[in-house]
């Protein structure tokens, strides 16, 4: 066993007083996302140099967080969340999980052997930190400003006492002096018009708790293309017209831009 794994708390504190911002930064998108690729982790952190200069900076550094078991790099490469060349993707590992526990002060809680993940199960997650990604990009223009971007299960919410909702994720933000909150829902693969239904059915119920002054969230169905979109249109318009204001779809790429958007 790695001799990491059998330090104290103290080691693991003395590695944690030598992180510098930048990497603490990264482990605190790693800890928001779950799963993040070299490359969003790029232009999140590593935008001061050139693009040359920022990949061998972002490399290097990942490098020594991955010698230190901060991190794990999935042992495949995979393609980007919907197209690019093949890259990394980075998570915990379990001195970067038992690091984040003490900070929460769970101190007791057992980290786990990171494992490789499914490819639908990678490309999912990737595309939740895509939105963000884009999102973190556009308040750096100033054009946003985000104020909570959620991931499962913290962005769960309770319907009642035997129901649960359970979106992709959760984002508030200010745009245009108004403040957006949206529900996401990452639709890689074909779902049963059932299916759908469920989920738009569940959307409803979670907005019905809330009360008047209540911000309501409206939730977005991302989908790889038009053909999807148009299919999954059709499930929402068999819905009342006051229910269908609930729902908005649109492609990966125009992500941002449907998130973003204060008019109807």
């Amino acid at each position: 066993m790695d001799s990491l794994f059998r330090t104290s708390n103290n080691r693991l504190n003395e590695i944690a007083s030598q992180l510098s911002p930048r990497e603490l930064a990264v482990i605190e998108t790693i800890e928001r996302l779950q799963l993040v690729s070299g490359s969003q982790l790029q232009r999140l952190h590593f935008t001061n140099g050139t693009p040359r200069s920022n990949t061998q900076i972002r490399n290097t550094t990942l490098h020594r967080l991955t010698e230190q078991r901060i991190l794990a790099r999935l042992p495949r490469k995979i393609g980007g969340y919907d197209s690019g060349s093949a890259e990394y993707i980075y998570c915990f590992d379990r001195a970067g999980q038992r690091l984040v526990n003490q900070q929460k002060g769970e101190v007791g809680r057992a980290p786990r052997t990171p494992t490789s993940p499914t490819y639908p199960f990678i490309a999912h997650m990737l595309a939740v930190s895509e939105v963000y990604v884009q999102l973190m990009e556009a308040q750096e223009a100033g054009q946003i400003e985000l104020a909570e971007f959620q991931t499962e299960p913290q962005c769960y919410r309770t319907i009642s006492h035997n129901q649960r909702l359970k979106p992709d994720g959760y984002v508030r933000l200010y745009a245009n002096d108004k403040e957006i909150a949206w529900f996401l829902e990452i639709e890689r693969s074909v779902q049963t018009a059932y299916t759908t239904t469920h989920k738009l059915v569940a959307f409803w119920a979670y907005a019905n708790t809330l009360g008047k002054d209540d911000l309501i969230p409206l939730t977005l169905f991302l989908v790889p293309d038009e053909r999807r979109k148009a299919r999954l249109l059709k499930v929402i318009q068999r819905q009342s017209t006051a229910d269908q204001k609930l729902f908005s779809i649109t492609t990966f790429d125009q992500a941002v831009s449907a998130i973003t958007k204060t008019e109807p």
